[in-house]
């Protein structure tokens, strides 16, 4: 490694570590400063993040994102950790790790012509495993995420990478996704 690249890199870096360390400092206990990303990814490869938040809600990401933003420390959010090499150099700011593990089931009775119909609608939190929620899926009978019991990661990744295999994907899957956008409010697309 060279150098003066890595001296570059530190003196790029003081102004943002400086956030990250107030950020650390108003977030207290659910933050841990230089963690390694190794522990947090498949390939168990990557060096320290500046900072670090486990979030267990969706609303856990959203308030751990805002604050980023306020802060003007830049974030990262990390699914499952399985489509991803991290640097030796680390991750600079905050590592937001969503393990929104949440989904429900609603199923709706829907009459038309001298038929009846029953449809299912399944909403799922992006940090739910995507093979866990195939097979939840696949146990009530019903169809189009097959394709993705064997496939690691979480929902959230699938859907920004358009994950598929055996001729589908989450684009042909998800008919609804709701998203925190670039100016910090919740959209539904």
């Amino acid at each position: 490694m060279d150098i003066g690249l890595v001296s570059e890199s530190l003196k790029q870096s003081h102004p943002t570590r400086r956030r990250v360390n107030k950020l650390a400092r108003l977030l207290s206990s659910r933050v841990t400063l230089d963690e390694p990303m190794a522990a947090h990814t498949t390939y168990r490869v990557g060096g320290p993040a500046d900072a670090y938040a486990l979030a267990a809600s969706s609303q856990e990401v959203v308030e751990l994102a805002q604050a980023a933003r306020k802060a003007k420390v830049p974030y990262f959010i990390l699914g499952g950790g399985s489509n991803i090499l991290v640097s030796d150099a680390g991750i600079r700011g905050l590592v937001i790790h969503n393990r929104s593990k949440g989904f429900e089931t609603q199923f709706i009775t829907e009459t038309g012509r001298a038929k009846q119909a029953l449809s299912c609608l399944v909403r799922a939190d992006s940090g739910v495993p995507l093979s866990q929620l195939a097979q939840y899926c696949g146990r009530l009978g019903l169809a189009g995420l097959e394709w993705a019991v064997g496939i690691p990661g979480t929902l959230g990744g699938a859907l920004i990478g358009n994950a598929g295999a055996f001729g589908s994907d989450m684009a042909q899957s998800a008919q609804q996704v709701r998203l925190l956008d670039p100016k910090g409010e919740i959209v539904t697309l």
